[in-house]
């Protein structure tokens, strides 16, 4: 990760909108989108996933859509734990 991003000038960011998905009204994920230089940041992206491809071997192949996820919603109605790939205890 640190010879992928070693090229990579510090650059700006700034946070946009707020949403949810799928939608406010039943979200599952809250997110805040970023604005700025966000060409940068999704190549900074693709760069870090190379480098781990490796290690991980799930390579996503949609858009990049620059955002950070500040939240997921649980819903003790339907036991979700909110951790995903974990077994609640």
């Amino acid at each position: 990760v640190r010879r992928a991003a070693g090229p990579v000038a510090p650059f700006a960011l700034e946070l946009d909108a707020v949403g949810a998905f799928p939608k406010p009204e039943c979200a599952r994920v809250i997110w805040v989108g970023l604005g700025g230089e966000t060409e940068v940041l999704g190549r900074l992206c693709d760069a870090v996933a190379m480098a781990t491809d490796c290690f991980s071997g799930q390579r996503k192949d949609r858009a990049f859509v620059p955002h950070l996820t500040i939240g997921r919603v649980v819903d003790a109605r339907r036991g979700d734990s909110g951790a995903r790939g974990r077994e609640s205890a």
